[in-house]
């Protein structure tokens, strides 16, 4: 079976062939049209973003200001929730490749080129995807139009969950599992791993999670359809490989993960929906409803949620290409069905998302129909299928290649319709004007949260803004983001004191003990210094505590758990000045195994390499065999 498949790939490729000039001007094409599709985040470029928009740009923004401002890592976050780990928070990603724009253009026009470059490459990801399982040109630019502009992209951005991004690579782990059916390669398998590395370093909790099930689940269906166990073999290579290359941001969140673990409820939520929709409501809400963007009759935190709006084409070609090219999609048609099973949760008898819900890491997730990415995915390929097997019928083969145009034209323009509005949310809130502090201070809450709300050009309610992202630009800590002294996770720590606070102690490092005086200090994000005077003892720093907290020059012992703040003791008497910095360990290992994992990528590469010289001997050259059954 599995040369029937290769078979039908090199087929394709051979009667629809694409070459690299044509490959390029195709690319460009896309983006000129992705441009367009996103004319609402153009249409005020220094314009912010609502809901989660505004802390997402909160986290990047401090790690763009400990980078180029300080030059530090990005590794704490003095300016959020009291003080948190950056590096270690699930939803950070600056140490993705994403972080490149906000560093060369600013955190607001870099987040909104950031769109623009990750909806192109999944829409190369889906076309090369649909390409390898053997569909021609039009079908396959039909695939990547449907996964990259269907709803689901468009909704998520568009609120803040800006982590949707990392849904982008996806498709490349999956081409790189096709391409391990013809052997294990160091190449592929290392391509896999770097892809998965992407999706997790761009990614957050739903990301660590999501997409090793789903990547494995056709890993699995795929091994059944090829009759190899190569893909099965080859993602668990993949995923040490990536994991070891993401390691730098997985393990300190892992530690913080596992020390103020976020459990969810197991029933789906609607964030607060008058209605309770059935099954089939949800499924038109999703894909058919043309409802999506901000309007009076849209009830938004519902629709964000499980908004994936493709029009009734994609579904329509969906169901011709399982029907009429089963052998080329059925992986992709069973992956389908079982995800959107688990996102209709509990509308349906039998609910697999609570299920999902007891183990780990599902259990940290909040609402199923947030995983509608998966089964687009596998929608968009199957509308591809479908184009391409119309093409093939003997009455419309004469005038497939304008048909087939025709139609990716109509849905790109429906598309365009009803999802282009979404985008608006991401300019919607005009900038607030912020003059810098040269002095660091807390406050209980943000003071731009009024206006962040009062000149949204679109509703921002039922999610408030925290205005921590303008807070980040005056240099000034927010210690409550959800109100009622919660954070975001809401378990983790939260004992800073703001500046107006009955026991706030007169700054931001304070000596408790009586005959000793802090003199001076030095705030950054990583590394803060300070000279005392007196009696000595210790001195406490109104940010929370973080085991990598370490005292790395001068006078002083150690740093300790002071009330939940950070306290440093051993500071002997009279005038002393030490620093402190934060250097936490995980990051320092998850650093060491990253590089570990590229020195040994690089020399079984260049060991493959040598083996599959003409000189080299035949038992070397050979490909360890893993076929299970006779393929024919």
């Amino acid at each position: 079976m599995s040369s029937g498949l290769a078979g039908a790939s090199v087929e394709a490729a051979s009667t629809d062939t694409l070459g690299a000039r044509a490959g390029a001007a195709l690319i460009a094409l896309a983006a000129l049209a992705d441009v367009g599709f996103l004319h609402a985040v153009w249409s005020h470029f220094d314009h912010w973003g609502i809901w989660d928009w505004d802390f997402y740009a909160a986290l990047i923004e401090a790690g763009r200001r400990s980078i180029l401002d300080f030059g530090q890592l990005p590794l704490w976050n003095p300016w959020v929730a009291g003080g948190q780990t950056l590096v270690g928070h699930p939803i950070t990603a600056v140490f993705a490749p994403s972080m490149l724009p906000v560093l060369a253009f600013g955190t607001v026009a870099g987040l909104k080129i950031v769109i623009l470059l990750y909806l192109l490459i999944a829409q190369v990801g889906t076309f090369l995807l649909a390409r390898r399982i053997g569909l021609n040109v039009l079908a396959a630019v039909f695939a990547a139009l449907v996964f990259s502009w269907g709803g689901v992209f468009a909704q998520h951005l568009a609120h803040g969950h800006l982590n949707w991004i990392a849904h982008a690579w996806i498709p490349f782990v999956l081409v790189a599992l096709h391409s391990s059916m013809s052997g294990l390669r160091v190449a592929s398998l290392g391509a896999g791993g770097l892809f998965l590395a992407l999706s997790w370093l761009d990614g957050g909790p739903y990301h660590y999670v999501m997409v090793p099930f789903f990547v494995g689940l056709y890993a699995v269906v795929l091994s059944l359809q090829a009759g190899t166990l190569r893909p099965m073999l080859a993602l668990p290579i993949m995923g040490v490989f990536g994991a070891a290359l993401a390691a730098i941001e997985l393990l300190p969140v892992a530690e913080m993960i596992f020390m103020y673990p976020r459990k969810t409820p197991p029933t789906s939520r609607f964030y607060g929906a008058t209605f309770r929709p059935s099954a089939f409501e949800l499924l038109y809400h999703a894909f058919l409803s043309r409802a999506q963007a901000h309007n009076r009759y849209v009830y938004m935190p519902y629709i964000i949620n499980v908004g994936a709006y493709v029009g009734i084409l994609p579904l329509v070609a969906a169901g011709f290409g399982a029907a009429l090219k089963p052998r080329e999609t059925w992986p992709m048609a069973i992956l389908f069905v079982f995800t959107l099973l688990v996102c209709l949760g509990d509308t349906l008898p039998i609910d697999l998302w609570a299920l999902l819900h007891r183990l780990p890491g599902f259990d940290s997730m909040l609402i199923s129909t947030r995983m509608l990415i998966l089964p687009l995915l596998c929608l968009a390929v199957l509308a591809g299928a479908g184009l391409h097997a119309l093409g093939e019928r003997p009455w419309i083969r004469p005038r497939a290649r304008w048909v087939a145009s025709g139609v990716v034209g109509l849905v790109a323009l429906d598309l365009l319709l009803v999802n282009g509005p979404i985008w608006r949310g991401v300019s919607a809130v005009p900038p607030i004007e912020i003059e810098p502090r040269a002095d660091f201070v807390h406050r209980a809450t943000s003071r731009h949260r009024v206006t962040y709300q009062r000149t949204s050009r679109l509703r921002t309610w039922p999610n408030w803004p925290t205005a921590s992202f303008p807070s980040v630009l005056e240099n000034t800590g927010v210690i409550h983001l959800m109100g009622g002294g919660k954070n975001w996770p809401a378990t983790w720590p939260n004992n800073a004191l703001p500046f107006r606070h009955p026991s706030y102690p007169g700054a931001e490092v304070f000596a408790p003990a009586p005959g000793s005086e802090v003199r001076d200090f030095q705030f950054s994000p990583n590394r803060i210094s300070v000279r005392t005077s007196g009696g000595g003892g210790s001195v406490v720093i109104n940010q929370n505590y973080h085991s990598g907290w370490t005292v790395v020059s001068g006078d002083a012992r150690s740093v300790v758990n002071r009330d939940g703040l950070i306290g440093v003791e051993g500071i002997p008497p009279g005038e002393r000045a030490f620093t402190v910095a934060f250097r936490p360990v995980t990051f320092s290992i998850g650093s060491a195994i990253g590089a570990a994992a590229i020195a040994i990528f690089l020399a079984c590469l260049r060991w493959e390499r040598v083996a599959r010289r003409p000189g080299a001997t035949a038992a070397s050259r050979q490909v360890p065999s893993t076929r299970w059954r006779s393929a024919g």
